[in-house]
């Protein structure tokens, strides 16, 4: 049997979760296809639950390698694809039932190296219909790249229409742009804390000479899983490498200033999601309050120490404030008043906003 799609799925710690990603595309109706699942170190049972779904479909095919993350296990995955496409699943993750033969089928009519379709938002009890794209071709390679650096800037900005963020679950690849990289030494090359997935696009992007844009809604994107990039505390601010590789990457692949501002902006809603979520006034965090204040404004006015580097003072002059994803600190840069005592009430506020909204899902779905 000729196989037409490689689904590569690494697999870290997803017990809970693998079974029903894993029953959502045996379920296909596309049948040509492969399941090629990387178990990358876990310490729960994900490689039993694996092995056993392998033992009923021969379809699926499981890889287990040492803790490396989750750009290797992506690499070791497309080291064994045999398909004509490639389409990346998160473990934790499902899909709609004939979304692949929906996908690949438009993109062999159009011959489209890439497609990228909607998908929703899995919160508790409650899914969301996240717009991405409506219906449309497109060849432009000045607007292509403009699709790529999308990714960086957040959620929703004017560089497209609509959101197309950088992650890499709502699109299908045409291999031989997968290949191309590959001879490079470039594919799933970049480590770094966040922005792997938009980065590796970017790269991907440069290949890319067509786009097949989907209305079709195809992938169920769960939140609030702990084992999440987006939902994890690091309990340290991120390596200063990553924003050096940030930097070197646009220089590596001749991008223009728009790649910069980009970054920029990417590094200002990072910011913010160290204030709130990763970092600073984090219920884990054992340093004192006044301790992270300081921290927080010697960054602002660019003092770095050792294990202490975040290049927000730079950030903020290149940023632009409509591609930052917060509203609250959109408004603080666009005032300039930004300052450890404005992002500690912003971030008070975001968290009282996030429980109001946690108790309205409640009552909703009693």
């Amino acid at each position: 049997m000729e196989i037409k799609l490689s689904i590569i799925i690494p697999v870290y710690n997803a017990e809970k979760y693998i079974g029903k990603c894993l029953d959502s595309l045996i379920g296909q109706t596309l049948k040509e296809f492969e399941m090629i699942c990387v178990d990358d170190g876990s310490t729960d049972n994900s490689l039993a639950v694996l092995r056993k779904y392998a033992g009923t479909d021969s379809r699926i095919h499981v890889i287990h390698q040492e803790n490396k993350g989750c750009n290797a296990a992506r690499k070791m995955g497309y080291k064994h694809a045999k398909g004509k496409f490639i389409a990346l699943v998160d473990a934790d993750d499902w899909v709609e039932n004939d979304i692949y033969e929906i996908v690949i089928e438009k993109m062999e009519e159009r011959n489209a190296d890439c497609a990228i379709f909607n998908w929703y938002m899995e919160r508790k009890a409650d899914s969301f219909r996240c717009p991405a794209v409506d219906d449309f071709f497109l060849m432009d390679k000045e607007l292509i790249y403009k699709i790529s650096l999308a990714g960086l800037c957040g959620g929703c900005n004017p560089l497209v229409k609509g959101r197309l963020e950088g992650w890499p679950w709502n699109k299908v690849f045409r291999k031989k742009i997968f290949d191309k990289l590959d001879v490079d030494g470039k594919l799933f090359s970049d480590e770094t804390r966040h922005f792997e997935d938009a980065l590796n696009n970017i790269r991907l992007f440069q290949h890319i000479d067509s786009i097949l844009f989907m209305r079709q809604y195809g992938y169920h994107y769960r939140t609030g899983n702990h084992l999440s990039m987006t939902a994890k505390y690091f309990g340290t601010l991120p390596p200063k490498k990553d924003f050096l590789h940030y930097k070197a990457f646009g220089k590596e692949n001749s991008l223009d200033i728009m790649y910069y501002s980009a970054i920029d902006t990417m590094i200002v809603n990072m910011f913010w999601n160290y204030i709130t979520r990763h970092y600073y006034f984090h219920k884990k965090n054992s340093d004192s309050f006044r301790k992270q204040m300081k921290e927080i404004n010697d960054l602002l006015k660019g003092k770095y120490r050792k294990n202490c580097y975040f290049p927000i003072k730079e950030a903020l002059n290149g940023a632009v404030p409509d591609w930052i994803d917060n509203r609250i600190m959109r408004f603080l840069v666009r005032y300039h008043m930004m300052s450890a005592v404005s992002l500690y009430i912003a971030s008070r506020i975001s968290l009282m906003k996030k429980n109001i909204y946690a108790i309205h899902l409640h009552y909703k779905c009693c």
